[in-house]
């Protein structure tokens, strides 16, 4: 119900095998789930498939299936008037579209 929300996940392990810690804040609380899987059907789990609200991520794609909420991806966020900004958001583009590259080269 929330206008905006600041999802991300990390692996956690749940008896010795490979589960998926998430993560949704908002202004007024926070939700912690682990679930088998990093995709779309926890964060609709979450926050509902028809999430139209803020959405401020780290580029993964799995947020880009809202179709109605507004991506927020946090290199917008980077003051890049600064030199540190700008190493900043340089490094975190190579990153992602080295990211990128590799999700293409096992998707072949």
């Amino acid at each position: 119900q929330s206008q905006w929300c600041v999802p991300d996940e990390t692996g956690w392990k749940v008896g010795g095998l490979l589960q998926w810690l998430h993560v949704f804040v908002t202004e007024r609380a926070t939700l912690y789930l682990i679930r088998p899987s990093r995709g779309f059907d926890v964060a609709a789990e979450a926050l509902g498939a028809n999430y139209a609200g803020a959405l401020t991520h780290d580029g993964w794609k799995t947020y880009e299936q809202f179709e109605s909420a507004v991506l927020v991806s946090i290199t917008e966020k980077i003051d890049t008037t600064s030199a540190a900004g700008k190493m900043l958001y340089r490094l975190l583009s190579v990153l992602a579209e080295y990211g990128l590259r590799l999700s293409l080269e096992k998707s072949r």
